[in-house]
């Protein structure tokens, strides 16, 4: 199905804001509050996410070519999956439930019209995590290659489906000018009016922001894992006493290879990473959701100047990882830079993305002038406060939990 003009619309996308601010539900802390904490959890979905999202492919291609550091590599990384998915789920409800808060307009209506394929994602999960913890329990094992090679696949194919999802529906969002095609697109089915209803059918892959939006993502995800195997092998292996000095320097060489393979992986992932994003760029710019922007005072060049610079960010892991190569720093300097450089990155990313979806619904949903219904009083019982304490607690517990996973006892991988 093709884009619909953006004069062709149903609930959003008219020349001024739809919705007066006065008619819509308070939002229950400050702006910014809502904001900071969306882009905080979402940062934090990204870092375990692209592990798996990049991740899982990785592995089946080093369990097929990789030989004797390729299988430690892919060993290393499916046993520490199930809980790296873990918290990426668990991180993943922080910027949803934030998003809901502010953006719930575009938000629903979005979600409604793709209702089943939204629906799709928790049954996609759950079988791609049980699929994980399958080839974590089995990886290794002689007899059992093939199951934890079909066991991984499942997974990756269901995560990049539930990354297509996703990645549609916040598109979907930016994209009010379309929903109409797709209501309309979705009146009928088997026959059957739906009496202006919608089946929920609705899927637009022609978006052409789609799967530049999605490659830009892989891309970043690439560089997360190269990151993420330096970090592993320069922090997480210990020099253990006990270690036998063939152990030793077997640690030694896997350290060599996993460095070589992160450089690879790293400016792999940032020319798939900046090439999508240029792409994608270029189809903001054109947005009609934009106009209204720029003709209220916004600087198109300065907004594609600054969304231009966005695109050498994957770049920073990579340069990085070279540097260490090449001066042969030590583990703690090269993990360090690896993990600073790729927090920046994934940060700034974050925010562009976050601007970008401020400027494209906020043509249809004044969010700066939304009204704010902030609870403070009783201080001890006020929901902020509250939510504020537990976030606290959640943080220190987790904290403990890497904390003990990172000194517990291990078997040589």
């Amino acid at each position: 199905m093709t884009i619909i003009p953006h004069t062709f619309t149903l609930l959003f996308a008219q020349t001024a804001p739809m919705f007066d601010p006065a008619e819509l539900t308070p939002i229950p802390a400050p702006l910014w509050f809502v904001q900071f904490f969306k882009i905080l959890g979402f940062v934090l979905h990204l870092l375990a996410m692209n592990l798996w999202f990049a991740g899982i492919p990785l592995i089946l291609l080093m369990m097929i070519f990789g030989q004797k550091y390729g299988m430690r590599f892919a060993k290393r990384m499916f046993s520490q999956l199930p809980i790296i998915m873990a918290f990426g789920i668990n991180f993943g409800i922080v910027p949803l439930l934030f998003l809901q808060t502010v953006y719930y307009k575009p938000f629903y209506t979005a979600t409604i019209l793709m209702a089943w394929h939204w629906m799709m994602v928790i049954p996609l999960v759950m079988i791609a995590y049980y699929s994980l913890y399958i080839a974590a329990f089995s990886v290794g094992k002689e007899k059992k290659v093939a199951q934890t090679f079909l066991a991984g696949l499942v997974a990756s194919g269901c995560l990049f489906l539930v990354a297509y999802i996703m990645v549609y529906a916040m598109s979907l969002m930016g994209r009010p000018d379309t929903m109409a095609g797709l209501w309309q697109h979705g009146q009928t089915f088997a026959g059957t009016d739906a009496a202006g209803a919608t089946y929920g059918l609705g899927i637009n892959s022609s978006d052409p922001t789609l799967w530049y939006r999605y490659g830009s993502m892989f891309g970043l995800a690439a560089t997360t894992v190269a990151f993420w195997t330096v970090f592993d092998a320069m922090i997480l292996i210990p020099k253990r006493r006990e270690k036998t000095p063939e152990e030793l320097r077997a640690d030694d060489d896997y350290r060599r290879w996993a460095g070589d393979f992160a450089v690879v992986v790293a400016w792999i992932g940032g020319v798939i990473a900046a090439t999508c994003f240029y792409r994608y760029i270029g189809f903001v710019k054109t947005n009609p959701v934009f106009s209204g922007f720029f003709e209220e005072g916004g600087n198109p060049e300065l907004f594609a100047c600054l969304l231009y610079a966005v695109m050498f960010v994957p770049f920073l892991g990579a340069i990085a990882l070279t540097c260490a190569k090449l001066f042969h720093l030590g583990r703690l300097i090269t993990a360090s830079g690896a993990t600073l450089c790729q927090l920046i990155a994934i940060t700034i990313f974050v925010i562009s993305r976050q601007w970008i979806q401020n400027l494209e619904i906020s043509q249809v949903v004044p969010i700066k002038h939304l009204a704010e219904n902030t609870q403070m009083e009783p201080f001890y019982t006020s929901p902020l406060v509250v939510f504020l304490v537990l976030f606290l607690l959640g943080a220190l517990v987790i904290a403990w939990m890497i904390r003990q996973m990172a000194i517990a006892p291990k078997s040589a991988l």
